[in-house]
């Protein structure tokens, strides 16, 4: 019977060639939409996230009467870091971009600056090389620069003979340091990552920095909440 079924829909679909074309293209764009929509929530619900005590990880936010969630200013991460007690430590990035010159044909590239301990908050360690240093946050230190694994396997093959070389970007020369491990993907994914740069001066309200935190062990997300939103109140008014 599944035999009769088969070659009945075929010749009713040869007898019909736009109708077999509709059925068709239907068909797939039902399958790809099926199959795009499980990538989503395999990639965001089911695949766990690729750092360590994921459970423990929190995106820490301003908030403005009108607009509502917005990026942190430089103080406000300064002062959540050092006054949180819920939250153990604290790590701010903030996206940019660079045209690289002096190796191979120029670019423009994706890149971030991120606090040195952004790495070692997430659990994670560069695939060769070091991270930044505390020390490389300050105005006038050396530059140095990570490379994204995607960009280092892309533009340079994958060579760790690139540690130790010198990059123009924008103008400014950076010396690599390190590579980035490839499960570092934040917002999206990044080509050069700098040291952010924490003892300048700007004002609190120059918005510019996401910022990502983990839990002290035992802590709650509400906690937290309430601690930080109590911190920024204070910082309004003073």
């Amino acid at each position: 019977i599944l035999w009769q079924d088969l070659r009945y829909a075929v010749r009713s679909l040869a007898r019909s060639p736009g109708f077999a074309v509709a059925a068709i293209a239907t068909l797939a764009l039902g399958i790809g939409g099926t199959t795009a929509i499980f990538s989503v929530v395999n990639g965001v619900l089911l695949r766990p996230l690729p750092f360590a005590g994921p459970e423990r990880l929190v995106g820490v936010w301003g908030h403005h009467v009108t607009i509502g969630r917005e990026t942190a200013s430089l103080p406000d991460f300064l002062d959540w870091r050092r006054e949180s007690r819920a939250v153990e430590d604290m790590a701010a990035f903030t996206n940019a971009r660079f045209n690289l010159a002096g190796d191979g044909e120029p670019e423009v590239v994706r890149g971030a600056a991120a606090t040195a301990n952004l790495l070692p908050l997430l659990g994670l360690a560069p695939s060769a090389g070091r991270g930044f240093t505390a020390d490389e946050e300050r105005a006038g230190a050396a530059r140095v620069v990570l490379l994204g694994d995607g960009f280092w396997r892309r533009r340079f093959g994958a060579r760790t003979d690139v540690l130790g070389r010198t990059l123009s970007l924008s103008g400014v020369s950076y010396t690599v340091v390190g590579i980035a491990p490839p499960e570092l993907r934040l917002q999206q994914e990044v080509d050069v990552w700098t040291p952010l740069v924490t003892d300048t001066v700007l004002g609190r309200r120059s918005d510019f920095l996401t910022v990502v935190g983990r839990l002290r062990p035992g802590a709650t997300l509400a906690q937290a909440q309430e601690e930080l939103t109590t911190i920024a109140r204070r910082l309004a008014v003073a």
